[in-house]
């Protein structure tokens, strides 16, 4: 009776544990869902106070990461592609809400960085 006994509370702690990791794993996923969302829509906001349309953004990719955070390279990037630009990406730094900035150029190797028509100067 007593094994059975051991195995039950075995049991019990291998499912309070698998509990756990899901709760951390559902809230990792809805932080970064959240995130995302939030930081395209601050992004938009910071490109449309710049004089930009929802027609000239073709794309805003934000990513996240974990790592970013701690070494203090930021948590989330954001690339914008513009229409009139397709292949070049601009990368924008999120701290708040109030404080986005362009932070670099990416994309094709043929960048002419003289003839970017949305580098923020």
């Amino acid at each position: 009776m007593k094994a059975c006994k051991g195995g039950l509370a075995l049991k019990k702690k291998l499912l309070i544990v698998l509990s756990c990791i899901l709760l951390i794993a559902i809230g990792c996923t809805a932080y970064i869902v959240s995130g995302d969302m939030v930081r395209r829509k601050y992004t938009l906001a910071y490109l449309e106070s710049k004089g930009y349309s929802d027609l000239e953004i073709q794309n805003i990719q934000v990513e996240h990461s974990f790592l970013g955070g701690i070494a203090s390279l930021g948590e989330w990037l954001i690339a914008v592609e513009f229409a009139d630009e397709p292949g070049v990406l601009y990368y924008y730094n999120y701290k708040s809400k109030s404080e986005i900035s362009q932070g670099g150029i990416g994309g094709s190797a043929a960048i002419d960085k003289e003839a970017l028509k949305h580098a923020e100067r």
